[in-house]
């Protein structure tokens, strides 16, 4: 029965361990996933902020060369394709980190998903086990009330059924239950004699 009890407490344990861990991996498999998404648009983003920095330098280099007018746009073309370098280098950093985490977050999943189902079946197997001990410990403790009365009834008049004698040191059984049989005095009957009154008689007779 305590067994029993323990399985049954250790199977659910294991259920509810099992299920955190098939969610956590669901969760995990999903965030893996959007980092996947999200590592390769940042690595896209990335290039194509690393080919507009390019552009935006040419550009500039090319409206420096035209004039005055063109010394001040060439100027903030110079600036915008500087932060767009610098933006694009963050992006494609960002980029393989995100699919670093991504991978790491599937690899997770998929081990949270096996550890789940294997707890989920170690569960269910202590469950199981947990409630045959249950049953196994009720059957044990009603077993002797399973028993049929008659073989207590034959049981006893095999105890009752042999005689049961005392014997005295010096004397034989036969010779005292004779002196002692109520049945013998009640009918009339010559008391036996004892070892004593043979003695007796021996004597006498010698002289």
């Amino acid at each position: 029965m305590v067994v029993g009890g323990w399985c049954m407490v250790l199977g659910a344990w294991c259920m509810v361990v099992g299920g955190w861990c098939m969610v956590h991996g669901a969760w995990c498999l999903v965030h893996g996933a959007w980092c996947m998404v999200l590592g390769a648009w940042c690595l896209v983003h990335g290039a194509w902020c690393m080919v507009l920095g390019a552009w935006c330098l040419v550009h500039g280099a090319w409206c420096m060369v035209l004039g005055a007018w063109c010394l001040v746009h060439g100027a903030w073309c110079l600036v915008l394709g500087a932060w767009c370098l610098v933006l694009g280098a963050w992006c494609l950093v960002l980029g393989a980190w995100c699919l670093v985490l991504g991978a790491w977050c599937l690899v997770l999943g998929a081990w949270c998903l096996v550890l789940g189902a294997w707890c989920m079946v170690l569960g269910a197997w202590c469950l199981v086990h947990g409630a045959w001990c249950m049953v196994l410990g009720a059957c044990k403790a009603t077993l002797p009330l399973t028993i049929p009365r008659r073989v207590f009834k034959s049981s006893a008049k095999d105890s009752t059924y042999h005689p049961m004698g005392i014997a005295l040191q010096g004397v034989l059984q036969g010779q005292y239950t004779l002196q002692g049989s109520p049945t013998a005095r009640a009918s009339g009957g010559k008391r036996p004699p004892t070892a004593g009154r043979q003695t007796n008689d021996r004597r006498t007779h010698r002289f």
